[in-house]
């Protein structure tokens, strides 16, 4: 049609499909002026149902003269017989695309609303109904007016052309007897407009479902939402109105538009209803003249710095890479401590949807936050590799809760900006949307308006339960402190008794239980928690944290492929979710399906390029296969994304370790220890004493290891008995192999089937004397069937302490097969009767062109 004339228009482009035909912009060659050409379909202009409801229907429009109504220029028929309309053409968005930049301010709604019933007013009274209200069909002008277009399902009294049992209109938007086929006179826009006016106030639909039948079903079986439940601040005349316009009774509805436009009240102070601000030029003023300043500075990059600066107008990095930190006082009280811990959760959970899709912009998780202790600005920047922090400050008051937020420079340390809300503590939704709002300004990012609708549905404004729910989620936050957790659990189970359908409180019992089951290994708290999350994804069902910790949990119990099930589910919502796509790897890993294992990690860096944890590990990944160059690469790129990691540092020197680049291992190490002292780099250095026969040594750096964690692994623990058995200290040796095996067995008792865990018990035990408890661990790591060098290498060691020589050889040779070096066996005192053996001379001179592949106490991590 491009390029063709009909009558005395000619066609220009095509400019969309209505609900009777296609629209086209047009020039009208003898006026001069831009027009919207609507044509009918050819199979309908030669419909004669169909051509009398379309002449019927520009005959109706035309004959509205209204500045909210759709101009009609012209009704014809081209050479062919098709049939036209000639409409004016409007410069603008429709209020469908408003509502998709985000929610609309209640006085703008007022005053949107009040034009359409104004245009829907004179239409009524001509005796026309539209029959299709919706944001599609509402136009927000350039030029500042509201514009109802297309009265393509108009029905003109007593000219009833739709045959009985037809229904028109779109669906979301269809009046009860509308869905029916009913005959329908003006109170079906006014249950239309009712829904629009619905949506426009919560931005959610009234009435949704995944197909039309079962969004018919629930707009003639069900009530919506309560706005008083959807939203903090509304005046009751307006959820009134709303609930007077969605009667399902036509005759108990909203009498008319005119009825419609008085309890509307668009001129109430509050909500005066005036149009938002054109774009013409204002008067000068001060405020003016520095908004020009901005935008001057703004087109010229080289003098924009500079003059913001000296305006006090600094600005953010493109990328930013946010850690939230509350900044709780020592002697605030455990309740504002935890309420100030569940904000903080609260916004991490909130920007994590906002780095969905963004490359250049990613928040830390709060269990990475946790797992490298970092409290302070410093310490974000250094080991987490952020360039912004926001720091949290809550304190109650007697008039309420008082939350500052502040935006630093990590760099720097400059604060850049902040913001401070007060808020009755009954009003602890309003808090947090406020505190939202508020970060969304300091960051200079857009929340969607999915991310809002998100946010809605998941609030409960029933008494109590939001302050129950953010205080549960405040110490679930700091679970690793005293009784944290138990109180976690009570605080979520009161938001349930006072909102049973609270989705996000059945989430948090959920991860709490998952919490208390690792703490306890107590088989009971891992089936409430499944259950608690079950229950939050019945509620709702686009909680994507919800589905990682299922994946979580039944990795950690074995069930490999159930916990894939999860990671899916979770990835189908957001595909991009880095925790999902780093849960997922992980469980390939364990199913020893390595090349899937390799493709999600990377699927995880491609996600976020810029977030050195991806790249970290893929490293860890490599590592464990025994790809060292491929994983060096990795932490290299580590240091580079955040070159204070002391832990990538100390990450490279473990690999150079295994490598036999001893000297440089120790460079890595001694500069990680400068950054920071940490149990991980301590061990390392330890460890490479240890190999290189300094057995004392190791001894010490190993207790400065443990010396700065209370959670040290059984790992820890054994190579520290390792180091005081050569040494010459039996009795610490078995003490430390002691402190080991329990370890080991509790980390067991969650993942009977962890063949590193099996494996370090079996040379534990065999290293204390107990033989038959280790035969039991050896005879089920090899039923496991292993790969892993490590593994086959310590099955070896096993058998070498009880005695085996020539299992101890078997196992040995496989380890070396595999790409374990010979020089780690070379360099192990427990091998040394192992290396005189005749049996295994042959396989020395095999292998011993391969480099060293010692193994750190800590592994890249």
């Amino acid at each position: 049609m491009i390029g063709k004339t009909i009558s005395h228009y000619r066609i220009l482009a095509e400019l969309g499909e209505g609900g009777m035909g296609v629209v086209y912009e047009g020039r009208d060659e003898r006026l001069g002026r831009r027009v919207a050409i609507k044509l009918l379909p050819e199979l309908t202009s030669k419909n004669k149902r169909a051509r009398l409801r379309f002449e019927n229907e520009a005959r109706a429009a035309s004959a509205l003269d209204h500045p909210n109504i759709c101009t009609i220029y012209e009704i014809g028929e081209g050479e062919d017989g098709q049939l036209f309309i000639a409409m004016s053409l409007y410069s603008g968005k429709t209020l469908e695309d408003r509502l998709e930049e985000g929610p609309v301010p209640t006085e703008e709604t007022v005053w949107i609303v009040s034009e359409i019933a104004k245009g829907l007013s004179t239409a009524h009274n001509a005796g026309i109904v539209h029959r299709d209200i919706k944001p599609g069909n509402i136009m927000l002008t350039d030029d500042g007016r509201v514009i109802i277009l297309d009265f393509g399902l108009a029905k003109v009294d007593e000219v009833n052309i739709t045959q009985e049992g037809d229904s028109v209109g779109t669906v979301t938007y269809m009046s009860p007897e509308q869905a029916r086929g009913s005959d329908l006179d003006a109170r079906t826009d006014i249950w239309s407009l009712g829904v629009v006016l619905y949506e426009m106030l919560a931005g959610v639909q009234p009435f949704k479902g995944k197909y039309s039948q079962a969004i018919l079903y629930t707009i003639l079986n069900e009530e919506p939402a309560a706005l008083k439940d959807l939203m903090d601040e509304l005046p009751p005349h307006l959820r009134e109105l709303v609930a007077g316009c969605m009667k399902k009774e036509s005759d108990e509805r909203v009498a008319s538009m005119d009825d419609f436009l008085a309890r509307l009240k668009p001129d109430e102070p509050k909500l005066k209803a005036t149009p938002p601000p054109l774009s013409r030029v204002a008067a000068i003023s001060v405020a003016g003249a520095l908004a020009l300043v901005v935008l001057l500075f703004a087109a010229l990059p080289n003098l924009r710095s500079p003059i913001l600066n000296a305006l006090g107008l600094g600005s953010l990095p493109a990328e930013k890479h946010i850690v939230v930190l509350a900044s709780t006082e020592e002697s605030a009280s455990e309740d504002e401590a935890a309420l100030e811990a569940g904000l903080v959760e609260t916004l991490i959970s909130t920007l994590q949807r906002v780095e969905s899709g963004r490359d250049s912009f990613w928040v830390v998780p709060t269990d990475r936050v946790k797992r490298y202790n970092v409290t302070t600005t410093d310490e974000a920047r250094s080991m987490l590799g952020v360039n912004l922090s926001i720091e949290v400050d809550l304190s109650l008051q007697e008039d309420g809760i008082r939350l500052a937020l502040s935006l630093i420079d990590t760099e720097s340390g400059e604060q850049l900006d902040e913001r401070t809300l007060t808020h009755p503590r009954t009003e602890m939704n309003l808090l947090r949307s406020g505190m939202i709002t508020a970060v969304s300004e300091l960051l200079d990012v857009e929340i969607d308006p999915g991310i809002n609708r998100f946010l809605n549905r998941s609030r409960s404004t029933r008494p109590g339960a939001a302050d129950f729910y953010t205080q549960g989620l405040g110490y679930l936050n700091r679970y690793a402190e005293g009784d944290n957790l138990d109180a976690s659990i009570i605080l979520f189970k009161r938001a349930i008794i006072a909102d049973s359908s609270y989705a996000l409180a059945h989430a948090g019992l959920c991860a709490s239980y998952w919490r208390t089951w690792i703490r306890e290994q107590n088989p009971s708290f891992e089936k409430m928690a499944e259950q608690s999350c079950e229950k939050a994804l019945e509620y709702q069902s686009d909680l994507t944290s919800v589905y990682v910790t299922l994946g979580r949990l039944h990795t950690g119990t074995g069930r490999y492929g159930t916990a894939l099930g999860e990671y899916q589910l979770a990835l189908s919502r957001d595909s991009t979710d880095v925790e999902a796509l780093i849960g997922m790897a992980e469980t390939y890993e364990a199913l020893n399906r390595l090349e899937d294992a390799e493709a999600t990690y990377k699927r995880a860096i491609a996600a976020k390029s810029d977030y050195w944890f991806g790249y970290s590990n893929l490293g860890v990944f490599y590592f464990n296969l025994a790809r060292y160059e491929e994983a060096v690469e990795q932490f290299l790129i580590v240091t580079d994304l955040n070159p204070s990691n002391a832990r990538g540092y100390s990450n490279i020197g473990a690999i150079y370790f295994y490598l036999d680049r001893r000297q440089e291992a120790i460079e890595m190490f001694t500069l990680a220890l400068e950054i920071k002292e940490d149990l991980a780099a301590w061990s390392n250095l330890a460890t490479l004493h240890y190999y290189e026969g300094e057995y004392a040594k190791a001894a010490v750096a190993f207790e400065r290891a443990l010396a700065l964690s209370d959670d040290a692994s059984f790992k820890t623990w054994g190579y520290l008995g390792t180091a005081y058995k050569w040494s010459g200290q039996p009795e610490k040796a078995k003490e430390a192999d002691r402190n080991a095996v329990d370890l080991a067995l509790k980390v067991l008792d969650i993942n009977p089937r962890d063949p590193d865990v099996l494996g370090s018990l079996a040379t534990y035990y065999a290293s204390l004397g107990v033989a038959d408890s280790s035969h039991i661990f050896l005879e089920q790591l090899i039923d496991l069937s292993p790969t892993d060098p490590q593994q086959l290498s310590g099955i070896g060691e096993a058998y070498e302490l009880l005695g085996d020589r020539a299992k101890a050889i078997e196992w040995t040779e496989e380890a070396l097969k595999r790409g374990y070096a010979l020089a780690e066996i070379v360099d192990h005192p427990g091998f040394a009767d192992l290396l005189a053996d005749p049996d295994f001379i042959p396989i020395i001179e095999k292998y011993q062109s391969q480099p060293s592949s010692e193994e750190p106490t800590d592994t890249p991590n």
